[in-house]
């Protein structure tokens, strides 16, 4: 009889122990789904890697740059878009694509998932660039620059609270 007296009682205290913790646990003040995303990074894309770089540098830690284009060996017109670039696109806030033909498999992807509050920077409408220049305009020393601005100018209107870092950072 005294041992199954001291199960009970240990059974109990467990039980007791359990309640106590579930009350304590109801108590814990929890994060809301808008107060959790306000402070998340900004998934920003350069569709080739040069452009993602700079979104790195100008974001730095309130972003996360991606990018499709990265093996200079590739050649954009032949690519063909997996899902889970797909997901990458449909995912960012903030898109920069080259234009001039360069990368026109975006237009098909941007279509695809229209976001009302996205910011697609197009370097060729930023340079004034007509259709028969030659697609590698950043090696032109003048077009980063003007690519920076407008990249600082568009995540300031995302996250104003932080547009002096952004500038900042581009600085």
């Amino acid at each position: 009889m005294a041992m199954v007296s001291a199960l009970a009682t240990r059974v109990l205290g467990r039980v007791a122990i359990a309640i106590a913790l579930l009350a304590l646990s109801a108590c814990v003040p929890t994060a809301s789904p808008a107060g959790s995303t306000a402070n998340a990074p900004i998934a920003v894309l350069g569709t080739e890697n040069f452009y993602a770089d700079l979104l790195a540098q100008i974001g730095g830690t309130r972003v996360i740059a991606s990018s499709i284009l990265n093996d200079p060996a590739a050649d954009p017109h032949e690519y063909e878009a997996s899902p889970a670039t797909a997901k990458v696109v449909a995912d960012s806030k903030l898109v920069i694509v080259n234009g001039i033909g360069y990368d026109d498999f975006m237009e098909k992807l941007l279509g695809a998932s229209t976001k009302p509050d996205r910011v697609v920077i197009n370097v060729q409408e930023i340079l004034g660039a007509k259709d028969d220049v030659n697609v590698h305009v950043w090696y032109d020393p003048a077009t980063m620059p003007k690519v920076a601005d407008a990249v600082t100018a568009a995540l300031a209107r995302l996250d104003p609270q932080n547009a002096a870092y952004f500038s900042a950072q581009k600085a």
